[in-house]
């Protein structure tokens, strides 16, 4: 399991056919979610501090307070929430910082004809190349180059990017960059 560094922060289906995608992806804003373990820090309070998992509906238990929704937030949202309910219910001043120890929900997923298929860590600056070789390489009956990158582009849509893995690795293409929740499939070649 490989563990990213700390980060700290304070307070219907349409399918759309790219066929190359030659740019580099802005990097997506860290979002919470489930299996996620945060440090939560309340300045002034070390009773109040303390690492969590986040739950399967998306919260985490603090003391005083109870359950705070903090998946689907960036941690500066979460920070900011869990602030406001300190605020309501015990501290007059109370600030909090957040640090992300790991985003286990964060993940992409490379299906179909490589050594071991499955659900993958997302990590800055991924790439649909390094993915696949994560998940062992592609198996000999692959179709290296008809693998398509399906993508939710937001409000039940998806993309599908077609990437063609045998000329990225050989250099004849660019590299794809990923976003959590791709999901790369390498098909079976026909012959």
């Amino acid at each position: 399991m490989m563990l990213l560094p700390h980060l700290v922060l304070s307070s219907g289906c349409s399918l759309h056919q790219q066929v190359k995608n030659t740019k580099k992806e802005a990097p997506q804003r860290a979002i919470l979610g489930e299996g996620d373990v945060i440090e939560v820090r309340v300045f002034d309070e070390p009773d109040l501090s303390g690492k969590h998992k986040i739950g399967s509906m998306g919260e985490i238990r603090l003391p005083l307070i109870g359950t705070i929704k903090v998946s689907g937030a960036t941690p500066e949202e979460a920070a900011s929430r869990i602030s406001i309910a300190y605020r309501e219910s015990y501290l007059k001043l109370a600030e909090v910082s957040i640090f992300v120890e790991s985003f286990n929900s964060r993940k992409v997923f490379v299906l179909g004809q490589v050594g071991t298929p499955g659900p993958y860590l997302f990590e800055e600056n991924m790439t649909v190349i390094g993915a696949v070789a994560r998940a062992g390489g592609t198996k000999p009956e692959a179709a290296p180059n008809s693998t398509v990158i399906t993508r939710d582009i937001g409000d039940g849509e998806q993309t599908r990017i077609k990437a063609k893995v045998a000329d990225i690795g050989r250099g004849e293409e660019k590299d794809i960059h990923l976003l959590p929740g791709d999901i790369i499939f390498v098909p079976e070649s026909m012959f």
